[in-house]
């Protein structure tokens, strides 16, 4: 079986990347402009 990601936008957990590494499971898929837009909003706070 093979699985196309498209539109994935890798580490969308910021905290969960810095503590356990990049492309770790913190990935979102489909609707890229979405994606983007949900992905900048909860990653927002951990920019601090």
């Amino acid at each position: 079986m093979q699985q196309f990601h498209l539109g994935a936008i890798r580490n969308n957990n910021l905290k969960a990347m810095r503590e356990l590494g990049p492309d770790t499971g913190w990935d979102s898929i489909g609707d890229f402009p979405q994606a983007r837009a949900i992905s900048k909003f909860l990653g927002a706070d951990q920019q601090r």
